[in-house]
């Protein structure tokens, strides 16, 4: 079964046994599992049986561990600069990130 949850503020689409990588997930511990219940969608993969919610379907929930609680990922590099000024900024950004597998697609 297919679902499509809402995870940081971010829509994702999962299955049992995906490993995401997600925006920062507050309050959570390493190895330690948690549970989405903002489930907006749910499908089986041929596609006969399928759950909209208005927003969030009210008994459906997406149970998952935590592999890694919190590192950072890539950075992303940024510029500023203005012609003719002499004036140039370069910064970089690293997005505090979670690790999760889904374990169960209720």
């Amino acid at each position: 079964m297919f679902a499509v949850v809402e995870i940081s503020g971010k829509q994702e689409l999962v299955k049992e046994k995906d490993i995401l990588h997600v925006l920062k997930v507050p309050d959570v511990k390493d190895k330690g599992s948690i549970s989405f219940d903002k489930v907006l969608l749910t499908f089986t993969p041929d596609g006969h049986t399928v759950e909209v919610g208005t927003p969030y379907l009210p008994d459906k929930k997406v149970e998952a561990k935590v592999e890694k609680a919190l590192y950072k990922g890539e950075k992303v590099m940024g510029a500023k600069f203005k012609r003719r000024k002499r004036y140039t900024r370069i910064f970089g950004h690293r997005q505090e990130m979670t690790t999760i597998q889904i374990e169960k697609v209720s």
